[in-house]
């Protein structure tokens, strides 16, 4: 896979800047955040907006009208896998959207059969809804049980994103090692040339302290040895200088480019 695309992880209800702006519907701030991440050439605005009280509904349903507003070539990516959502969300989408995520196992037909309808691009969990503490292997079995789902459902290869499961270094054991999702990586890549393969960057340093250098160095670190193991999709924040930097230039060393 010669595309590479970048998945903003910017418009998450975690961050207090973004869940002060959106409860105070100041879309102006949000405006001026999506037109800073379409800047930098993002492929798409992951969307993950959850908090008690909240009407997530109304919620994405602005965001989504904004960002096409704002940049209107950036897509949605709805982070929220519940079909139902789904089929309120997608019709509202005028560019084609990504549906953040489909557990591999066990593949619902409620789900399957809004993918069919609506045709989004899909971002595929190499796990199951019980665990995600899986070898290479076992993911690789999964993504393809969801590869023939999705592609009955006539999705193209080129639509499909394999999610090879990275955990945060703290938890790291079997079926959670770094190591294991590098592996991953270099196995979905070579069974699915045309389809997408990614990680959540920022999964890697979850839990960490406050050292933001130290963050951003573990995570650059291991982006550029996702991408030279076959990695093209990636979700982080790209507002982070060096984080873009590294990824704009583990892609020219393995396309070759000078």
């Amino acid at each position: 896979m010669s595309v590479y695309r970048l998945i903003a992880q910017n418009l998450n209800g975690v961050r207090p800047d973004v869940r002060r702006a959106l409860s105070e519907s100041r879309w102006a701030w949000v405006d001026r955040l999506v037109r800073r991440l379409a800047r930098v050439g993002v492929y798409g605005i992951d969307i993950q907006i959850d908090w008690p009280g909240a009407d997530r509904i109304a919620l994405y349903e602005g965001l989504i009208r904004r960002l096409h507003e704002t940049a209107p070539d950036v897509r949605p990516v709805i982070d929220w896998p519940d079909p139902t959502a789904w089929a309120r969300l997608l019709p509202q989408c005028p560019v084609r959207p990504v549906v953040n995520s489909l557990a591999a196992y066990p593949l619902l037909p409620a789900a399957l059969d809004v993918i069919g309808q609506f045709r989004p691009e899909v971002i595929v969990l190499c796990a199951t809804e019980e665990t995600t503490r899986l070898t290479p292997a076992e993911r690789l079995e999964l993504a393809y049980e969801a590869y023939r789902a999705l592609r009955a459902c006539g999705l193209e290869d080129e639509a499909i994103y394999f999610d090879a499961v990275l955990f945060p270094l703290v938890y790291r054991r079997p079926g959670t090692d770094p190591m294991d999702t590098l592996e991953t990586i270099r196995r979905l890549r070579d069974h699915f040339p045309r389809c997408h393969v990614l990680v959540g960057l920022a999964n890697l340093t979850f839990r960490w302290g406050a050292d933001d250098r130290a963050k951003v160095a573990c995570q650059a670190t291991f982006l550029a040895m996702a991408v030279a193991a076959g990695l093209d999709t990636v979700i982080l924040d790209p507002l982070i200088p060096t984080l873009r930097r590294v990824w704009s230039a583990a892609q020219a060393i393995v396309k070759g480019d000078d």
